[in-house]
């Protein structure tokens, strides 16, 4: 009802306070999932390099065995010896295609340890890379409406301008309430230590009027009533001594301030009425303008997760069958150069032909892979693109903050 109640600038700063620690909260755990996102993407790219040189190896190994047999038929005089230099020819260019895979897999090792190795220094550095997981794949589709859900929900970037908005309803709470009247009860309660000096007296009894008539006055008239009227003689007074609390100096003045023999209490109550209180309505008024333009960017930033998760899905729907086609180009290129090879041990195809079945081959199988990694990759967009990526890969990530 009043000024400072139910919300003042301490209250204020604690609660904007756990909310940006809140905020910091999201920050570190959006940039981990970014650092863990690229570390599985340059991964599957190790893993398809490997793959794409085993290839490369496989097909050298197919070149010097069709050279092996192309100088046996030399020698038998079946083929001509320039069918030598067409072998060689090949063999050269795939050994050439193999040290460009080895330098891609150590360029994409390297790239990996960069991510994972701190230490500049470390023994890492000079070891060897070899992944242990295998591509995986799920004939299973993606639920676009479940994959968006899951982003609203989780997405840390929203996370932040939640709390954003939080931070300016307390502000707008705190800017409204000091517009307000204010009232004040001021208490305040003191002790006081008293002491009269000196030591522990006995209570002294004296006449209530004595003296000289001569010179005092009341001792006069006193005589004079009972010169003239018979009267009952005055009682004594009893004059009490000191106590033995206030026997004392400074010591015993300290001591009596425990006492609370002598408090002291006063209780008043302060009004303050602020006449147009511009700047509490100017406050008031740019925090209203924040809480638009905060809620304007969590619009623009929702619109930002739709379509990136929408993307991400697509790519990932995509990459799924571009697994299932390279699967089949695949399986179709080994037929076809199984056909190839019984038709040049007949006598009835080219050294070139062979040569081209297998490069073909060769490539049908470095799609397969390029798509099957590429899926992995998809799938880490995605559970990036819906903040998933944690409970994905099982990581635990403590958090200072207080989410209640």
């Amino acid at each position: 009802l009043f000024r400072n109640f139910g919300i003042d600038t301490t209250r204020r700063n604690i609660r904007i306070a756990r909310r940006i620690l809140q905020q910091t909260d999201a920050d570190f755990r959006r940039q981990t999932i970014d650092t863990i996102s690229q570390v599985q993407r340059t991964y599957w790219d190790l893993v398809f390099s490997l793959r794409d040189q085993q290839n490369r190896v496989a097909n050298v190994d197919l070149a010097k065995e069709n050279l092996r047999n192309v100088e046996a038929r030399i020698t038998a005089g079946a083929a001509a010896p320039l069918a030598r230099a067409e072998v060689e020819t090949e063999l050269a260019n795939r050994e050439g295609d193999l040290l460009l895979a080895t330098q891609q897999v150590s360029i994409t090792e390297n790239t990996l340890k960069q991510l994972l190795i701190k230490d500049a220094t470390a023994a890492e550095w000079s070891m060897t890379f070899v992944p242990t997981d295998r591509p995986a794949f799920t004939l299973t589709s993606v639920s676009m409406d479940s994959a968006v859900k899951d982003a609203m929900d989780n997405r840390f970037e929203l996370r932040r301008l939640k709390l954003a908005r939080d931070i300016n309803e307390v502000d707008i709470a705190y800017f409204k309430n000091q517009t307000k009247p204010q009232i004040d009860l001021n208490t305040t309660l003191s002790l006081d230590g008293l002491a009269r000096g000196g030591a522990v007296t006995d209570d002294t009894v004296v006449p209530l009027i004595s003296g000289d008539p001569s010179t005092n006055a009341a001792a006069y008239l006193l005589q004079q009533v009972r010169r003239f009227h018979t009267v009952d003689p005055l009682p004594n007074v009893t004059i009490p001594g000191t106590a033995s609390f206030l026997a004392g100096g400074f010591n015993r003045s300290l001591a009596n301030t425990f006492r609370t023999d002598a408090p002291n209490i006063s209780v008043g109550v302060t009004i303050s009425f602020p006449f147009r209180n511009r700047t509490a309505k100017a406050n008031l008024a740019g925090a209203e303008i924040t809480r638009n333009q905060i809620d304007s960017q969590t619009r623009v930033q929702e619109q930002i997760v739709i379509a990136e998760v929408r993307n991400a899905v697509q790519a990932l729907e995509t990459t799924r069958q571009r697994v299932l086609t390279a699967r089949r180009a695949r399986e179709n290129a080994e037929k076809q150069l199984d056909g190839e090879k019984q038709l040049f041990d007949a006598g009835r195809s080219t050294t070139f032909l062979l040569f081209q079945r297998e490069n073909t081959l060769t490539a049908a199988r470095n799609a397969e892979i390029r798509a099957e990694t590429d899926y992995n990759k998809a799938l880490a967009d995605l559970q990036k693109a819906t903040s998933t990526t944690f409970e994905s890969n099982n990581i635990t990530v403590d958090s200072p903050a207080n989410d209640k």
